[in-house]
């Protein structure tokens, strides 16, 4: 969640450069949000010796309070975020987004790169 709104964050401080904005968000959302998950480990789940009971406590009581501060500061309802490269390929019945498309074929291409 943190990081979806880190990337709206992102989206809505670029304007009207939808492709700047992603590229500030592939950046920054990773980032923050990784940084933020070694400073917890450091500061709770190293304290607590990575027991699995007191970890489990720990993680979901962090989860809750880093949902309410976001919900607190961003609110509940939904972002509306542009796709960042906009074209739509029309097959004869339907249209539907080229972004999409690029987006499943690269995980795929992942996907078999991998061997999954």
């Amino acid at each position: 969640m943190l990081g979806a709104v880190l990337a709206w964050a992102c989206f809505h401080f670029t304007g009207n450069m939808p492709l700047l904005g992603f590229l500030l968000a592939l950046i920054v959302a990773p980032v923050f949000v990784g940084g933020l998950a070694m400073l917890s480990d450091r500061l709770i789940l190293h304290r607590i010796q990575y027991n699995p009971e007191s970890t489990i406590v720990a993680t979901i009581g962090l989860l809750y309070i880093i949902q309410q501060l976001v919900l607190t500061f961003f609110g509940p309802e939904a972002r509306p975020v542009e796709a960042p490269i906009y074209f739509r390929v029309q097959f004869p019945w339907f249209g539907y987004s080229g972004y999409k498309l690029i987006v499943a074929g690269l995980s795929g291409v992942l996907c078999w790169e991998h061997g999954f």
